[in-house]
Parts: structure tokens; sequence; C-alpha cells
């Protein structure tokens, strides 16, 4: 799973990532992506779908609850996206769709356990160049 301008950031007592993408949409499956590729860098599990629909306040908020989301999957079914579809995405709302699989124990290891993704040092931005975000999550 390669994702471009993708550059992890390693805190004290969290791990996180910078990223920037050419627009929300790509910022967010890329985010998604990129939280899994912590988790187990060498996952690339296909053939399960789970349908996601998150709104929030804002844009930060929206990433904060997507990436919970996600990670609640993994919390309790061990699955993990490799592909992310976006159905629909405005200011506050997200709608997509996730392939991916359980992530098999003994196969594939998992290097990071997320306990929460973090409200600290966060941003979500549009730019000039399309979208950026930083998210830090605590482990």
């Amino acid at each position: 799973m390669n994702i471009p301008n993708l550059k992890i950031l390693d805190h004290t007592g969290d791990i996180g990532f910078e990223l920037q993408a050419r627009n929300m949409a790509e910022l967010f499956s890329d985010a998604a992506l990129g939280m899994a590729k912590l988790i187990c860098p060498d996952f690339n599990g296909t053939g399960v779908f789970r349908s996601v629909l998150v709104n929030a306040d804002d844009q930060e908020m929206l990433m904060v609850s997507w990436l919970s989301e996600i990670n609640f999957f993994f919390q309790t079914e061990q699955y993990l996206p490799s592909k992310v579809k976006i159905i629909f995405m405005e200011k506050t709302s997200i709608t997509a769709v996730l392939d991916g699989n359980m992530v098999q124990p003994g196969k594939t290891p998992v290097e990071t356990d997320i306990k929460a993704v973090t409200y600290h040092m966060l941003y979500v931005r549009e730019t000039d160049q399309g979208a950026s975000a930083r998210i830090l999550f605590d482990i």
C-alpha cells in the first residue's frame, strides 16, 4: 500500500503522519489507508466491504470521526481497509465504501495498536495544491 506525500511522525506516546493530496476526498481516503499502514504495514487483504457514513461539525471533527470509525472496525473485528471509495463528501459529511479484510493473526503482524485518534496538533485544510492534514494517534 503506497501512499504518496505521507510523512510519518513520531511523537512522545503517539504516532501520526502529515499528508498532502489533490483534494479532500483523496485526503480522507489516503488518511484511512495511512492509518491502516501504521497498524499493519504489510496488509493488503480485500474482498470484505464495509460502508461508512460519518457526519461532524467541521472537517477536523470529520477526520477524527472517520478514522475513529475505521479504527473501531479494527478493534472489534481486526478489519482493515486496503482500498477506499469515497461515494459522497462535503465539508461535514462523508460516505464511503471500504474494501479490505480481517488481519490474520500470525500471518500478518500488527505493528501499532492505535487506541484513539486525537485532536492534538490536528489540522485538516484546503491548500493551493489541494488539501493537507496532520493527524496523531494515541498508542
